[in-house]
């Protein structure tokens, strides 16, 4: 990354100060705790703290210049001693900024992920294919949690000249998010992976969803390809504001134009076929399981295939995939399986575990865990009440355990319920017996992962 000031300024539609600055970056900072030796220091207002307030801090930590809001010129420190650009959203012009880098990088090829359920894995999976195909060190992915408004030019500020590809992961829980978002990635290609009633307390309804994560092909390049699932719901919303872009479906119906098959598995892995747009078959065993991984698995390959990445890589790639942090994280504990998949929760994230399990377990040996599905609006109480109908009935004598107040509501005789994780730790740990399988599925806001004796 190499930017004058005055590039700066212009991308950003800033004003210099003073307007004669010859000054250049190679770096952009947002936290005043890092060495800013060489970089642009881009402050940001978060929900907690005001970098605005801490100019000094970045100055002493040898920022090359600020970039500040127009409006909080008033929190400029006397005796400055560096220049200044003045924009009117530091975080509008934070996205600018990476977007432009991103335009520098020849032949770079890039991929935006979101959806309500599944973006981290089909991001996960690409990762993973990307990689057979190019190589590790020439391609660059969202780490952790940097889905949102910075966490996106964070990470498009990481690209260097070696890579060949990045998969972006863009993530939204109101009105208006991708957008931006799309406009700052720019991608070549556009994947949702799932529709579902997630974060409808902002969102509305399905429909409302679909309209949000269709956003995210606002800005995918001219002949780029908007990627999304056949049997979506909002199908038809989707479809429209993919119109103007190459299009390519996915999923287990025929009529997709990738198609996932879920050939059975267990809690180590599991065989899939996917036939690709070209009429390409690919049958392998890999690390993940069940229906929902497999359909993000169509959802990648047909991401990778409209880059030109050839069938051999992708299986390839299928074969070494991982998932981070909390997700379906599987330990063995005292003769016992714990699968902590407590990232996150939705309706239709719950009951695709749930359905998973219940293929190959011995439901009187297994231990449910039922954190509450947080941001779900109006459907909060109906989407409760079917998860513990559902787990009922594909679970016949399992110990079943809810936490929090939405589940509390609904439990019947034989669900033990919490009002958090920490009241449960103890419960839990002694319902498990030798030869148990225990599954920990709640919000990430629940903290199941405080019951896993492995936290």
């Amino acid at each position: 990354m190499h930017f004058s000031l005055q590039e700066a300024a212009d991308i950003t539609g800033a004003d210099l100060v003073p307007v004669d600055a010859d000054v250049a970056f190679s770096r952009l900072l947002t936290d005043t705790r890092e060495d800013c030796t060489g970089g642009l220091f881009i402050a940001i207002a978060g929900d907690v703290y005001d970098a605005h307030d801490f100019l000094d801090k970045a100055i002493a930590a040898n920022a090359s210049a600020l970039c500040i809001d127009r409006a909080k010129c008033s929190k400029l420190p006397d005796g400055l001693g560096i220049p200044v650009i003045l924009v009117d959203n530091t975080v509008t012009a934070y996205q600018m900024l990476t977007r432009e880098h991103k335009r520098r990088q020849d032949g770079l090829k890039t991929i935006a992920v979101t959806g309500s359920m599944g973006k981290t894995s089909t991001k996960e999976i690409l990762r993973a294919i990307l990689n057979a195909a190019f190589g590790c060190d020439a391609v660059l992915a969202t780490a952790g949690n940097l889905n949102n408004q910075i966490g996106v030019p964070k990470t498009l500020a990481g690209l260097e000249a070696k890579h060949r590809a990045a998969v972006i992961e863009a993530g939204t829980n109101h009105h208006g998010e991708l957008a931006p978002l799309s406009r700052a990635i720019e991608p070549d290609v556009s994947v949702i992976s799932s529709i579902g009633p997630c974060h409808l307390e902002f969102l509305g309804d399905i429909n409302g969803v679909a309209r949000e994560k269709s956003a995210i092909f606002t800005c995918l390049k001219p002949g780029g390809t908007a990627i999304f699932p056949k049997d979506a719901a909002g199908y038809d919303i989707i479809s429209a504001n993919a119109g103007k872009f190459n299009t390519v479906t996915f999923g287990a119906n025929p009529d997709a134009d990738v198609r996932g098959e879920y050939l059975g598995g267990n809690l180590n892995g599991s065989r899939i076929r996917l036939t690709l747009k070209d009429g390409a078959v690919i049958e392998t065993d890999w690390p993940l399981t069940g229906k929902h991984q497999t359909l993000n698995a169509a959802a990648a390959a047909a991401a990778a295939g409209a880059i030109g990445v050839e069938p051999e890589a992708i299986a390839e790639g299928l074969q070494q995939v991982t998932l981070p942090g909390l997700r379906m994280k599987i330990s063995e504990y005292n003769g016992a399986f714990w699968v902590n998949d407590a990232y996150n929760a939705s309706p239709g994230s719950v009951t695709a575990v749930l359905e998973w399990l219940s293929e190959f377990t011995d439901p009187e040996k297994c231990v449910l865990v039922l954190g509450d599905m947080l941001e779900l609006g109006k459907a909060e109480a109906e989407s409760h009440r079917e998860i513990i109908s559902l787990s009922g009935k594909l679970f016949p004598g399992a110990r079943i355990f809810s936490v929090g107040p939405r589940y509390q509501a609904f439990v019947p005789e034989n669900v033990i319920s919490f009002p958090n994780a920490a009241a449960a730790v103890d419960a839990v740990r002694n319902a498990v017996k030798t030869g148990d399988t225990v599954l920990l599925k709640g919000s990430r806001g629940m903290r199941l992962e405080q019951i896993d004796p492995g936290y």
